[in-house]
């Protein structure tokens, strides 16, 4: 069940959690979360407190010793790989590991970063091809100014790929930079590392759209 999981047990503990009607199964798609039973729309299937959340604020306050990490991309990125580093010291406060052991491994990643030169090369001819190439050039240089800001945490190009990945295979929408906020509010807003969702004073809801059984 999802509410007996490591994560489900971390998010109980602080009030909050999954629906008890749900638990999670392997599938064509990796871990999948199933009901067996009927919901109907508008249920709350998971919440979190606001400041369990993922953001560029969290992460630069994690990372406080490298104030030089200048972008929020570079932030949520690095800040979720460092999970993946064992060893990590230097002042870095890492918060999220029990949610990242749930995230799924490089194995299990199936987007074309994770692609051989096979199934890349049937790409060739569309304009998905070059796009796949920046992007991944993109990242590439992004981590090597990363590598340089952090100085002596040897941050490796696959965590880094891994951490790149998951943030563009999540779906992010902007969220308050504190939870004093209005998740309606269009001033200050930062990517957050979350699915759709409303905001409930600290917390966070994620309400399922229609129903749908299992």
């Amino acid at each position: 069940m999802c509410s007996t999981s490591p994560l489900g047990v971390l998010l109980a503990s602080q009030s909050t959690g999954f629906d008890s009607r749900l638990f999670f199964k392997q599938d064509s798609f990796g871990s999948s979360v199933y009901t067996s039973e009927q919901l109907n729309p508008g249920t709350t299937i998971v919440s979190c407190p606001f400041d369990y959340a993922i953001t560029p604020t969290l992460a630069a306050k994690a990372l406080h010793n490298f104030q030089n990490l200048n972008s929020d991309h570079q932030l949520l990125t690095t800040y979720l790989a460092l999970h993946k580093h064992e060893g990590i010291d230097h002042g870095v406060e890492l918060q999220h590991q029990v949610y990242v052991d749930s995230l799924p491994t490089m194995d299990e990643l199936t987007t074309p970063s994770y692609w051989s030169e096979a199934e890349l090369s049937l790409l060739h001819g569309t304009n998905l091809a070059p796009a796949v190439g920046e992007r991944m050039q993109g990242w590439k240089e992004e981590w090597e100014e990363v590598v340089h800001k952090l100085g002596g945490i040897d941050l490796t190009w696959e965590n880094y790929l891994w951490a790149c990945t998951i943030i563009s295979y999540s779906k992010f929408i902007s969220t308050p930079r504190s939870a004093s906020e209005s998740i309606t509010s269009p001033p200050d807003l930062e990517p957050s590392h979350l699915p759709s969702s409303t905001q409930t004073s600290s917390l966070l809801q994620l309400q399922l759209p229609f129903s749908s059984p299992a």
